[in-house]
């Protein structure tokens, strides 16, 4: 088994990278399409991760002034438990680190509770209560950039 996590780039690359959270979000999770697709896409970089060639995951990074935040982590239902969400986020984490800005950001996402877990043990603490956001209860997380995976 063979996996790769690279940015997504090409136009083809970031349609499958969209119809992945369509297959997640939309369909498995019944997030309305209209707060799946927010208009955002344009202003964040965007990550996949292959197995085996396939694309079987993704995720989006928003750039903001303090912080990168981690958004729409999916990984497709047939490839979970084969470490290829940690794989990405570990990814994703050393390719932002090396940016320029890095030294004054730190990172963020908005986890659902079940996945809270999976983040914390990435170095995540919880850093709020209990809110829903698409009728889906999170909690907001964060961690240091120089903190290990």
């Amino acid at each position: 088994m063979s996996i790769e996590c690279r940015r997504a780039i090409s136009a083809d690359e970031l349609a499958e990278c969209m119809s992945i959270r369509d297959a997640v979000f939309v369909a498995e999770q019944n997030v309305p399409p209209e707060l799946e697709r927010d208009g955002l896409d344009d202003d964040c970089l965007h990550y996949l991760v292959c197995m085996d060639g396939a694309i079987i995951g993704t995720a989006r990074v928003m750039v903001m002034a303090d912080l990168f935040k981690f958004q729409r982590v999916a990984v497709m239902p047939a490839a979970r438990g084969a470490g290829v969400g940690g794989k990405l986020m570990a990814f994703m984490m050393a390719d932002l680190a090396q940016r320029d800005d890095a030294g004054a950001k730190h990172f963020f996402l908005s986890s659902q509770m079940d996945a809270v877990p999976f983040y914390q043990r990435l170095g995540f603490e919880v850093c709020s209560d209990i809110y829903l956001d698409a009728g889906i209860e999170h909690r907001d997380m964060k961690r240091p950039i120089a903190a290990s995976t």
